[in-house]
């Protein structure tokens, strides 16, 4: 009687790393798509959450009463938040006299006090590239305006350049003019 081995012989083990090789192929785009929607699902929820904020400023500026830019608005986001004449917000402690009531907060750090004001334990963000954070706010004028009305919040985890973030491919943005919150994502 004799005695087989127990192994593999080399045509098996050829086979098997081709199998396995065929799988990796198929699995790790889908993998990568699987993280790029991920966070195109997070910017997703991050703008609703944003949106509905916006939506609950505007009305309380209109039980307010007083239908004008205001600093500090009354019962809503630790009385700091400050809107503009249509009630949307526009930062935090612009000052008493609003000098720019059109303008996003004060300096690029604007769109970063406008996401921590309105958000609920939010990702972190940052105006600085240098500063590690979730995302990356950028102030800007919309197209048509002579004024930094808009924010977007880039997220750096996927597609992010950092030689022009606007030209990266998930970002959240807030157009304080038209109240508006959108997600654009460019794979």
């Amino acid at each position: 009687m004799q005695n087989k081995g127990l192994g593999f012989t080399l045509i098996e083990l050829i086979v098997g790393i081709i199998i396995l090789g065929i799988l990796a192929i198929i699995a790790i785009p889908k993998f990568f798509n699987y993280t790029y929607d991920a966070h195109v699902a997070q910017a997703e929820g991050i703008a609703a959450n944003l949106g509905q904020s916006i939506i609950f400023t505007q009305y309380r500026w209109i039980a307010s009463g007083d239908l004008t830019a205001q600093t500090d608005l009354e019962g809503y986001a630790g009385e700091d938040l400050d809107v503009n004449t249509l009630g949307f917000p526009l930062g935090i402690k612009k000052n008493r006299v609003m000098s720019q009531p059109k303008n996003i907060g004060k300096g690029q750090k604007g769109c970063s006090d406008l996401w921590y004001a309105l958000l609920i334990d939010p990702p972190t963000v940052s105006h600085l590239q240098q500063v590690k954070s979730d995302y990356l706010s950028v102030r800007y004028r919309s197209e048509g305006q002579s004024f930094q009305d808009s924010c977007d919040y880039i997220n750096r985890s996927y597609g992010f350049n950092s030689n022009d973030p606007q030209e990266s491919q998930i970002k959240v943005s807030y157009n304080s003019s038209k109240g508006t919150v959108t997600v654009i994502a460019n794979k």
